[in-house]
C-alpha cells in the first residue's frame, strides 16, 4: 500500500486522472525526494488553487535546489516564502478623516421632516412663467 499514496492522492484531490507519464513523474520525484514531500507539494498546489501537476513539479523542483529534505523543511521554507510575498506587497492606505466630516449632519433637518413639495403646482407654476416668456 506504501507505493500507491501519492498515486492516489493524486486521484483523490482533483489533479485529473493517472495516466503513464504521471505515475512516472510521481515515482521519479518520490525517489528524488520523498513521498512525503511529493503529497505535501501537491497540498501546496491545492492550497494555492493550482491543482495541476506542471504546479507540483515546479514546486518540487524548487524545493529539490532548495536541498529541502522533509516536510518540517518545506514548511518552513514555505511560510517564510508567504511573509516576504506579504512584505513585498503595498501597505493599505489609511485614509484620516478631519473631525468636521464626521458632524456633517449635525443641525441638518432629516428627510422625514421636509415639507411635501406638490410637484404638479410647481410644474403649472414653470408652464405659467414659460408661456409669459415667450
Amino acid at each position: 500500500m506504501g507505493q500507491i499514496i501519492a498515486e492516489q492522492f493524486y486521484v483523490d484531490n482533483g489533479f485529473g486522472p493517472l495516466n503513464p507519464y504521471v505515475t512516472e513523474k510521481i515515482g521519479f520525484w518520490k525517489n528524488e525526494l520523498s513521498e512525503d514531500l511529493v503529497i505535501f507539494a501537491m497540498k501546496t498546489a491545492i492550497d494555492n488553487n493550482v491543482p495541476k501537476w506542471g504546479y507540483v513539479t515546479s514546486v518540487l523542483r524548487d524545493w529539490q535546489q532548495k536541498q529541502l529534505q522533509t516536510v518540517a523543511d518545506a514548511a518552513i521554507y514555505k511560510q517564510s516564502f508567504h511573509t516576504k510575498q506579504q512584505a513585498l506587497l503595498p501597505q493599505k492606505r489609511t485614509e484620516i478623516i478631519p473631525h468636521w466630516f464626521q458632524k456633517r449632519h449635525i443641525g441638518h433637518t432629516p428627510v422625514e421632516n421636509a415639507v411635501p413639495v406638490d410637484f404638479e403646482a410647481e410644474r403649472k407654476k414653470i408652464l405659467t412663467k414659460l408661456n409669459r416668456q415667450t
